[in-house]
């Protein structure tokens, strides 16, 4: 799939059904689009995945500093944009309002550069449903190139009013 496949698949969520899972806000919002979420043949949650897109354009903010002359995208940049999609995998806009915080990552690999222009496809799915504590499998695609991967554990809670 190319960046200019991706970018013509509609999107399943709308802004506003991202922004009431996700707490985050400009600047540190990093999914632009769903584009697909299924849900799992295990126990609860397990096996549900999703697909999101995060389009990196030259105006974002952490480009000013990593790198001057050579703007590349930081890796725990990656490694949230992954989180923020396994989030929306774990909470859909039906469910309850929760909260999603990282607990831990682990095998986290950076494969390739991504900057400016780039369309990032983020895949996650959810491996362990232990309740509150939820494993995902994640990866980060610039078109077929694996930019990055790893697993995400993370704590889920109930939002109270």
């Amino acid at each position: 799939m190319t960046n200019d496949d991706v970018r013509t698949l509609p999107s399943i969520m709308s802004f506003e059904e991202i922004t009431s899972v996700l707490p985050q806000r400009y600047p540190f919002l990093f999914v632009d689009k769903v584009i697909e979420i299924l849900d799992g043949e295990g126990p609860g949650r397990t096996g549900r995945s999703v697909r999101a897109i995060k389009c990196v354009t030259f105006n974002e903010p952490f480009f000013q500093g990593h790198f001057p002359g050579r703007p590349v995208v930081p890796g725990v940049i990656l490694i949230e944009a992954m989180a923020q999609a396994s989030a929306l995998a774990a909470v859909l806009p039906s469910d309850p309002k929760m909260n999603v915080a990282i607990v831990s990552v682990d095998g986290a690999r950076f494969r390739k550069f991504v900057g400016p222009g780039d369309t990032i496809e983020l895949r996650s799915i959810l491996i362990r449903d232990r309740g509150r504590m939820l494993l995902f499998e994640c990866q980060a695609y610039v078109g077929s190139d694996l930019v990055a991967e790893g697993k995400i554990m993370a704590n889920v809670w109930p939002v109270e009013n």
